[in-house]
């Protein structure tokens, strides 16, 4: 977890700084909040296109491992 140093205020007992790490950390976990939201929001609007290209990989994947084994074989033979 992210921690700011303490900021010494004006006061000797540290209430300031105590202060303005929670305003930190709230901003902090608000903004970390909206990321996920965000990107939330990203891959519902694309994952179609995601699992089309995933698909595609794994295509060309496939092709490429058959080609290999084909190749292994052919070198074995001789």
């Amino acid at each position: 977890m992210l921690r700011l140093t303490k900021f010494a205020g004006h006061n000797s007992d540290g209430k300031n700084g105590r202060m303005i790490e929670m305003a930190f950390l709230d901003k902090l976990t608000a903004l970390k909040d909206k990321s996920i939201e965000k990107g939330k929001a990203h891959w519902e609007e694309n994952k179609d296109d995601y699992k089309e290209k995933a698909s595609t990989y794994k295509d060309k994947a496939i092709v490429m491992k058959d080609d290999v084994a084909n190749k292994i074989k052919e070198r074995t033979k001789k």
